[in-house]
């Protein structure tokens, strides 16, 4: 007598990518899962929520649980990490105030840092671009936005400062 064994492989989950979450405050992470082995017609579950095809959208920053379940009722699990990229960040480059009210304003460079280049600069919040330089400003507070290349956003704080003339008298002293 022969039996005839069926062999089946082992099933397994893997994870094929992942897209971290890119903007602070953002739930834009994602990742893709994927089996093979069992009996195919596989179920994808995230901390215990079903996600067709595999793919988990609008995650925040975490570990998530995941299981693949086949048409037998098995099951293999991953851990999945979603992370948090480097949050885009502003600084102020150099500043000029504005000196003994001659006529002369102010001016201000501010930089990208961190996020994903290339960056744009806007001082009004409405028109954007690569220019990083604003002059002519007057005595006050500003706000320059900064926008890297997929759309995340800083603010940086700025101050124009009018400096007054400081007048020295001399006095004789005998």
């Amino acid at each position: 007598d022969h039996k005839l064994l069926n062999s089946v492989q082992t099933l397994e989950i893997a994870l094929d990518s992942v897209m971290n979450i890119n903007c602070d405050d953002a739930s834009n992470g994602e990742f893709w899962l994927s089996a093979s082995g069992g009996d195919p017609s596989y179920d994808f579950y995230v901390n215990g929520a079903f996600i067709p095809g595999g793919h988990a959208t609008g995650l925040d920053n975490g570990v998530y649980q995941t299981w693949v379940i086949d048409d037998d009722g098995c099951s293999d699990s991953l851990e999945v990490a979603v992370l948090q990229e480097s949050l885009l960040q502003g600084s102020i480059y150099s500043q000029q105030n504005i000196l003994c009210n001659n006529g002369n304003l102010g001016n201000v460079t501010v930089n990208g840092t961190t996020g994903t280049s290339p960056y744009e600069y806007s001082i009004d919040g409405i028109n954007y671009s690569v220019d990083n330089s604003f002059t002519n400003l007057e005595e006050g507070s500003y706000t320059v936005n900064v926008m890297d290349a997929t759309g995340c956003m800083a603010e940086v704080e700025v101050e124009i400062l009018l400096l007054t003339q400081l007048n020295l008298q001399m006095n004789n002293i005998s």
